[in-house]
């Protein structure tokens, strides 16, 4: 939420976890991940002067090849936009980027193949703390 970005000064976390409905669409892994990095730019814009940021990009999850809306161009796409999270550089002042790979976690035999239940978010939830203890750690 905007509100929470314009707080002055204050330490903020910003999980980035976006792209993933994006990714059933005709549009490639490069006009996603684009998009995916002018929402970056929108928070750097609001967060400037405003003290220190840290951005957690959060990798998309593999998609089971039963849910009704898995294919293998789809999958592919999202591997691609992965790697691009995985590769991105941040480069502002008081701030740092981290990634928060989640593609690996499994997902439950009850699950629909795309959301993820108790146990997985479980999963989820250490790998998103531990990139956020990491960035903090390594600091801005």
């Amino acid at each position: 939420p905007r509100a929470g970005l314009l707080v002055n000064p204050s330490h903020t976390i910003v999980l980035y976890w976006i792209g993933l409905n994006d990714t059933s669409r005709s549009d490639s892994a490069t006009e996603i991940f684009n998009r995916w990095k002018m929402g970056i730019d929108q928070i750097m814009q609001l967060r400037a002067g405003r003290g220190r940021t840290l951005i957690v990009g959060v990798t998309l999850p593999r998609i089971r090849s039963d849910y009704s809306g898995y294919s293998r161009d789809r999958q592919t796409k999202q591997d691609a936009v992965n790697a691009m999270i995985r590769g991105y550089q941040l480069s502002a002042p008081h701030a740092r980027y981290v990634v928060a790979d989640i593609e690996s976690v499994p997902h439950d035999s009850n699950d629909d193949g795309l959301h993820f239940m108790a146990t997985g978010y479980r999963s989820v939830e250490m790998i998103v703390r531990q990139a956020i203890i990491n960035g903090l750690v390594a600091g801005p």
